[in-house]
């Protein structure tokens, strides 16, 4: 999988995000420094956003975070001299890695399986008929989705190996207070799980649960290892979306990134250990820019005239909650190409169907 780095300078990522132990008038701003993979971004971004809402205004923000990272990746981005200079200077780091090296061998066979019987999400292959699949048995399927699992286990040692000499890296490359967030189980429940047929319920404990068993038993415990061996403060993510990776993160489209609820969930637990109060949090609703609880042509517009300004230049015409909001493509920039999916969910939504921006693309 192709991997790029996303290095913004800090000057452009300006948030509001004090630490309430400094003076609020503290000559030089609080240094953020977010590295890692989408997960990092995410709780990165949402801790901006967020901070910015309740009205705290003295920290950068510098996101060194690379698309979908493996551990390799990240090993070898420590070793950059751009990079460990933004880590040198950090007052605060907010790290994740390890949970690509999990799923991404897992997401390319279930792509292929998605591809070969003709569906658009990941959990379709559960709750359709079994002609659709040109199998006869749920056993047949049990079969496909214990090869699954076992492509959760393709990368589980070299991520292993790689988490202690990050953690050793980090360390030594800075003094800021570093806070890692462990590695969740993206999948563990489909929301559909508990109207699947028993045998189907069992075809998905079976590719949900290797995946499981890679966070718990071989990456977090070395995570757990972090604070005693490097000073690193661990977030643990695992046990908050446990059971509720239906509402964390996208299980039934496999993407493993952190939802809105995700990510404000990681930014509250971010925030206690840095000291921040972020006060209200709203409930997130993906696409709903204006905040009026709907999806209209209107949240498009904001998007549209947002990505216009910063093409020429300026800062943005919406907040950075909004702009969260409004990455309705879940990646790494909020541009016309989120508006026109707001757009069609819109039209999807006013013609009386039922709209999915998982299903928009």
């Amino acid at each position: 999988m192709k991997h790029r780095w996303i290095a913004l300078a800090a000057a452009a990522m300006t948030a509001s995000a004090a630490l309430p132990a400094l003076p609020v008038q503290a000559a030089d701003p609080v240094q953020v420094v977010v590295f890692g993979d989408n997960v990092a971004y995410a709780a990165g971004t949402a801790m901006q956003a967020y901070a910015e809402n309740a009205g705290i205004t003295n920290a950068e923000y510098t996101f060194l975070t690379t698309e979908n990272a493996h551990t390799d990746d990240i090993l070898t981005q420590l070793d950059d001299a751009a990079t460990q200079t933004a880590l040198k200077d950090a007052d605060y780091v907010i790290f994740a890695v390890g949970l690509y090296d999990i799923i991404d061998p897992y997401i390319d066979q279930a792509t292929e399986y998605r591809i070969q019987f003709g569906f658009a999400h990941f959990s379709d292959i559960f709750s359709a008929r079994m002609s659709d699949f040109g199998i006869k048995s749920d056993d047949e399927l049990t079969d496909y989705c214990n090869k699954l699992g076992r492509c959760a286990r393709t990368n589980r040692k070299t991520a292993q190996a790689n988490l202690p000499q990050i953690g050793e890296k980090l360390s030594s490359v800075t003094k800021a207070k570093v806070i890692a967030v462990n590695c969740y189980n993206p999948m563990d429940t489909i929301e559909i799980y508990n109207s699947l047929s028993a045998k189907r319920q069992m075809a998905y404990d079976s590719a949900c649960n290797p995946v499981k068993a890679q966070m718990k038993d071989y990456l977090n415990p070395e995570y757990a290892k972090f604070t005693d061996a490097y000073g690193i403060t661990v977030v643990d993510a695992y046990s908050a979306f446990e059971t509720k990776a239906y509402l964390y993160s996208h299980p039934e489209e496999l993407q493993p990134e952190p939802t809105l609820y995700g990510s404000r969930l990681l930014a509250k637990k971010i925030s206690e250990v840095m000291g921040q109060d972020l006060g209200d949090m709203p409930d997130p609703m993906l696409g709903d820019v204006n905040g009026d609880k709907e999806i209209t042509a209107s949240d498009a517009a904001q998007v549209l005239i947002h990505a216009a300004d910063i093409g020429a230049g300026g800062k943005g015409a919406i907040t950075k909650l909004q702009a969260m909001y409004g990455n309705v493509s879940r990646d790494f920039t909020v541009n016309a190409t989120d508006a026109a999916r707001i757009l069609i969910y819109a039209a999807i939504q006013g013609a009386g169907g039922d709209a999915d921006f998982g299903r928009i693309g």
